[in-house]
């Protein structure tokens, strides 16, 4: 956000509440706010109500969007990639930015085998990957997965 900022673009934000953040750059003019309502950490019930929230929201949203070249979608998590794929919002340049990979996506069970084929499926989506750590491209994109893609490594460390 801050990069786009900088670079004198709106940003339009839609996120699910987890907790405050008190940071300078969402009380940027150019930042607008779209909440898609709380969501718990692993409260299956919850999390399904959320998201059904959040698709209903994001779908509404999308007829807004106009297709041109200033529009670029973001997502953080597969849920959000899933959610901008049946909205149709991955129709625009989308850059899926991973911060972790939930332990499932690596379970060798038929609900993780089945997990990672909907991933794969997704980032046909993807133009651009964004990694915190060349251990998510090289070892579960690229190896696991098998998905050669264009990635962009940013870590995520903070010196002392």
């Amino acid at each position: 956000m801050i990069g786009a900022l900088a670079a004198q673009r709106k940003v339009r934000l839609f996120s699910f509440d987890r907790e405050i953040v008190d940071h300078p750059v969402y009380a940027d003019a150019n930042v607008s706010h779209t909440s898609l309502g709380r969501i718990r950490d692993g409260v299956a019930l919850s999390r399904l109500t959320s998201f059904a929230r959040a698709t209903w929201i994001l779908a509404r949203a999308q007829r807004r969007i106009k297709d041109n070249t200033d529009t670029l979608v973001l997502v953080n998590s597969l849920e959000m990639l899933m959610i901008s794929s049946m909205c149709g919002l991955t129709r625009l340049p989308t850059v899926y930015d991973v911060s972790d990979i939930h332990p499932l996506q690596l379970s060798k069970s038929f609900v993780g085998r089945a997990l990672r084929w909907l991933e794969r499926r997704m980032l046909e989506r993807v133009e651009l990957l964004v990694v915190s750590s060349p251990w998510y491209y090289w070892e579960y994109y690229r190896n696991w997965l098998g998905v050669p893609m264009r990635a962009l490594l940013i870590e995520n460390k903070v010196a002392p």
